[in-house]
């Protein structure tokens, strides 16, 4: 099983000296069901205990490998084998709860020892915000627009008058080149 490893500043997480149980249940409990996750009847928090059990029916099978694409309907894209040891990277959890949110659960676990603490537990109203802006389908069919590079981004061509309200008051502006700014453009809004 393998996961994107998107990697920004946030989501590489030092976990080095963290249970890996310990780790799983603060990530869990940071994270909402989204999508079709949301039918699951799993629970909405897990103790250190419950996910020290996951891990351990996970090596049972005889896997060496502690990944988790969903768990209870919760989507986590974690890799987890070497946690204790290293750390781990959280770009996919992240893109699903916002960015930095396992950072920051992972950070509170640090400071107090657990992963069921209610700041851990708050994190899942931002993550809900951010689930539902990922999983929400398109309402409507988005446009095409054709016009130029300098339209599209919304700079003004190398032309001065356009700085100048009607009142020739300078209300500042910045420029592009007249090449790039007449350059054709195909915008598409989702």
């Amino acid at each position: 099983m393998g996961f994107d490893r998107t990697i920004t500043p946030e989501s590489l997480i030092d976990t080095k000296g963290l249970a890996v149980a310990a780790v799983l249940a603060a990530l869990y409990n940071a994270a909402v069901k989204m999508g079709h996750g949301t039918k699951d009847l799993g629970p909405d928090t897990i103790t250190e205990s419950d996910a020290e059990t996951l891990i351990l029916e996970i090596w049972e099978k005889g896997y060496e490998y502690i990944g988790f694409d969903y768990l209870n309907g919760k989507r986590l894209k974690l890799d987890l084998t070497n946690a204790e040891e290293s750390g781990i990277i959280a770009g996919q959890y992240d893109y699903g709860f916002g960015r930095g949110t396992a950072k920051r659960a992972i950070e509170i676990l640090r400071s107090t020892g657990d992963p069921c603490h209610p700041d851990i537990i708050e994190l899942q109203v931002r993550a809900a915000v951010q689930a539902a802006i990922v999983s929400a389908p398109l309402k409507e069919s988005g446009k095409t627009t054709e016009g130029t590079f300098g339209d599209a981004i919304g700079l003004g061509s190398e032309h001065n008058e356009s700085c100048y309200d009607q009142f020739g008051q300078w209300i500042g502006c910045r420029h592009i080149g007249k090449n790039q700014a007449e350059s054709s453009c195909t915008t598409y809004n989702l």
